[in-house]
């Protein structure tokens, strides 16, 4: 892998092709591994994953999906809203609230008298 890495640093391109190049898989292999469907889980406790994980990895999706959608010239304006609107919702939902903090942590809190 490190062989491949280095020459597509150098070349640019797949990945997969210069593993191929090199020797390293077959062209077959590589689009059969490329192609291959994965199975669908029946339940939630197939995948393996916690619920809150899969929410999160659900909503990661879905803000890609809209971030991508735009024109490339607003991309960054949706990626950096999406932050705000981020970290506006831990603080009304009490991550970042000031009494909690200086519940918690006394010294943490600079708006603690």
């Amino acid at each position: 892998m490190n062989e491949a890495l280095a020459r597509q640093t150098t070349e640019g391109g797949r990945f997969g092709d210069h593993l191929v190049a090199l020797g390293h898989i077959s062209q077959e292999k590589l689009d059969a591994f490329i192609h291959n469907t994965p199975v669908e889980p029946d339940s939630i406790e197939a995948t393996g994953l916690d619920e809150t994980e899969l929410v999160g990895l659900l909503m990661k999706l879905i803000y890609t999906w809209r971030i991508e959608s735009a024109p490339v010239s607003q991309q960054g304006v949706m990626v950096a809203t999406y932050q705000v609107g981020y970290r506006v919702g831990l603080i009304c939902g009490g991550a970042g609230c000031p009494s909690r903090a200086c519940s918690r942590r006394p010294r943490a809190c600079s708006s603690r008298p």
